[in-house]
């Protein structure tokens, strides 16, 4: 999901941060545990690398993204 360039420096952003509030947005979901929607859970080593990341942060608030469904009714 992230490249090596992109966790290092989201890691060294929420190391070196002194906020008491974080927000992590992402555009798929993180936590769900439905399969048919795309998520972070599609690629399970990622999703654990960001949860193991997010463990320890102070005030953390995840924004994720939300699903769209069509239906074709008659």
């Amino acid at each position: 999901m992230l490249g090596e360039n992109q966790w290092e420096w989201l890691g060294g952003q929420l190391r070196h941060s002194n906020a008491s509030m974080h927000v992590i947005v992402s555009s798929i979901q993180v936590l769900t545990t439905n399969p048919v929607v795309e998520s972070w859970g599609h690629f399970p080593r990622e999703r654990a690398r960001l949860l193991r990341l997010l463990n320890s942060v102070p005030g953390l608030i995840i924004l994720s993204g939300d699903v769209h469904h069509a239906e074709i009714s008659s």
